[in-house]
């Protein structure tokens, strides 16, 4: 082989094995930007801590990361004397439910509710107010954790929907207490047996929200409520919430904790294997009744 072409094929893999590494290096570093990808995100602006559901490609589906980083938002902004009241939105939608993937992977594993309990103990106890700017949708926890938010204001795009019998589990969040307190009993077993969407005129109609503004002021008019909270006596305020709240406080810890000893409980049942992987295969659920 001529001395040339035998220094060209050297060359040649010395630039093949450099563009290799240089690739190589490309991939861990978009690898790392997926994996920093926060599916939580909170801005403090003055006195406004706004926490955000980043994971839109899922419609903000909560996994059970989401769930500790979302608790520990909540801890955060209760102990920083900063922070005076939470915003909670969601990207492109509000929340649209549990990751169901999670369970199907993990259906067995006692402790997978453990994060599901301490966020709603911590957002049914949280001292200070809360505003929810709610879009797109609410479903399951998206919609049960409004439950104990002092504010509610929606998109006219919203849909709310409770389909917990549907999934072959049960109503968590304190939403089989507190829903018929508001509704009566008949409003909420339709919800809650049926699992239909509900639109926001009706949302509004039933009492589950304060306000319908349009899709692209839901955040700004969450805004403008914090505003007009935090120029009032904010002690005054505080006490006025945990007045609203004292008497059954007790009574709803006691009822998340119930509604989720048996949702894990319906959970590694036949029922809700079957209802969950029915709905990510897409296909209809075949109960054995």
């Amino acid at each position: 082989m001529p001395i040339d072409i035998f220094l060209m094929g050297c060359e040649q893999n010395e630039l093949a094995e450099k563009f290799l590494l240089e690739l190589d290096s490309i991939s861990k570093y978009l690898m790392e930007l997926v994996m920093n990808i926060k599916a939580i995100l909170s801005e403090q602006v003055g006195e406004v801590l706004t926490i955000t559901f980043n994971k839109p490609k899922s419609k903000n589906a909560i996994g059970f990361q989401m769930y500790t980083d979302l608790t520990g938002e909540l801890e955060y902004a209760k102990s920083c004397s900063s922070i005076k009241l939470v915003i909670l939105h969601g990207e492109e939608v509000f929340c649209a439910g549990n990751d169901l993937r999670d369970f199907a992977a993990a259906p067995d594993q006692a402790n997978i509710m453990n994060g599901a309990r301490d966020f709603l103990l911590a957002i049914s106890s949280f001292p200070k107010p809360i505003i929810a700017a709610v879009n797109g949708l609410a479903i399951g926890i998206g919609a049960t954790m409004l439950l104990h938010c002092d504010l509610v204001f929606c998109d006219a795009d919203t849909k709310f929907s409770y389909p917990f019998v549907k999934l072959g589990v049960v109503p968590e969040g304190g939403s089989s207490l507190l829903l018929p307190q508001r509704l009566g009993h008949r409003h909420t077993f339709e919800l809650l047996a049926l699992g239909d969407f509900i639109g926001p005129d009706q949302a509004k109609e039933l009492g589950l929200v304060n306000g319908v503004v349009s899709s692209e002021d839901v955040l700004q008019h969450a805004t403008h409520y914090a505003d007009r909270l935090l120029a009032l006596p904010y002690k005054s305020l505080l006490k006025t919430k945990e007045m609203l709240k004292k008497s059954q406080a007790d009574l709803v810890n006691n009822v998340i904790n119930e509604e989720i000893d048996r949702f894990y409980e319906a959970l590694c049942a036949e029922e809700a294997r079957e209802a969950i992987a029915a709905v990510l295969e897409k296909r209809p659920p075949k109960f054995n009744n």
